[in-house]
C-alpha cells in the first residue's frame, strides 16, 4: 500500500475510478432507501451520505489529517466572504419568489447536495492531493486553475436539463467560483466553510427562484450582468490570495496536513 500510496498519478487515477464507482453505488442505494422523499430528494440525500464515505476512504488510505477540520475556520470565512455577492443577485433574479415552508425544506436537500459532493471532489480531494506532491509555486497556480477548470466544466452536464448558451454562462461562473474557493482552501485547508456557501447559494436558488437550478435561456438581466462582473472581480481576488508573497503560508499548511 505505501508503494502504492507513492505513485502520486496511477494512485490517484485508481482512487477517483474506485471511488466513482462506489459514490454511484452508495448514491443509488440510499436514494432508493430514501424514495419514499421523493426520487430528487432520496438522491439528493444518497448524493450526500457517498460524498462523506469517499471522504472517510480518502483520509484512511492517504493518511491527510484535519480533512474536515474547523481549524482557521473564522480565516477561511472572512477570505470566502466575497462569495456572498454571488447569493444577492438570486435576490435580482427574474424568476425571484417567496418559498413556502415546503419549497424551502425541499431547497435545503436540493442544494446541500452539490454543496457537500463538489467540495469533496474539487477541493477535498484534488487539492488536497496535489498539494501532497507538489508543495510549490507552480503546484500552487497549477492546481488552482486545473481544479477550477474541471469544476467548471463539470457543469456542462446541465446542458441536459438547461439551454446551451445558459449552461456556458453557468461554466464560465462555476470556474471563477473554483478559483475563488481553490484560493480559499489552499490558503486555509478549511473545507466546512466551501461546503457553506456552497450549500447557502443553492439552496437559496432552488428554493428562492421559480426554477430552482434550472436555468432559463440566458438573458443580460441585472442579475446576470451583476454575475458576470462578480466572476472578474472573485478571479482577480483568487489569484491574489495565492500571490507569491503568500506562497510559503500555504506551503507550511499542507505540510502540516501531510505530516506523518
Amino acid at each position: 500500500m505505501t508503494k502504492f500510496r507513492d505513485r502520486p498519478i496511477i494512485s490517484f487515477i485508481v482512487f477517483a475510478i474506485v471511488a466513482f464507482i462506489l459514490f454511484g453505488a452508495i448514491s443509488a442505494l440510499f436514494g432508493g432507501f430514501f424514495s419514499f422523499l421523493g426520487s430528487e430528494n432520496g438522491l439528493s440525500l444518497g448524493i450526500i451520505i457517498g460524498a462523506f464515505v469517499i471522504s472517510l476512504l480518502y483520509v484512511y488510505l492517504y493518511k491527510i489529517k484535519g480533512f474536515f477540520s474547523f481549524s482557521k475556520f473564522k480565516y477561511a470565512f472572512l477570505l470566502a466572504c466575497p462569495f456572498i455577492l454571488f447569493v444577492l443577485t438570486i435576490f435580482i433574479d427574474p424568476n425571484f419568489k417567496i418559498p413556502t415552508l415546503e419549497t424551502l425544506l425541499l431547497g435545503v436537500i436540493a442544494g446541500l447536495a452539490p454543496g457537500v459532493s463538489e467540495e469533496v471532489i474539487f477541493r477535498g480531494v484534488l487539492i488536497s492531493y496535489v498539494m501532497k506532491f507538489f508543495k510549490s509555486s507552480k503546484g500552487i497556480y497549477g492546481v488552482l486553475i486545473v481544479s477550477a477548470l474541471l469544476f467548471g466544466l463539470a457543469h456542462l452536464g446541465n446542458v441536459g436539463v438547461a439551454p446551451l448558451d445558459a449552461t456556458i454562462f453557468q461554466v464560465f461562473y462555476a470556474t471563477a467560483i473554483g478559483i475563488l474557493f481553490g484560493a480559499v482552501y489552499l490558503r486555509t485547508g478549511n473545507l466546512w466553510v466551501l461546503i457553506f456557501c456552497h450549500a447557502l447559494n443553492d439552496i437559496i436558488a432552488a428554493a428562492f427562484t421559480t426554477n430552482g437550478l434550472v436555468a432559463d435561456a440566458l438573458v443580460w438581466n441585472a442579475s446576470n450582468i451583476a454575475t458576470a462582473i462578480i466572476s472578474i472581480i472573485v478571479i482577480i481576488l483568487g489569484f491574489y490570495y495565492v500571490r507569491s508573497a503568500k506562497h510559503d503560508e500555504i506551503i507550511e499548511v499542507w505540510e502540516e496536513k501531510w505530516a506523518n
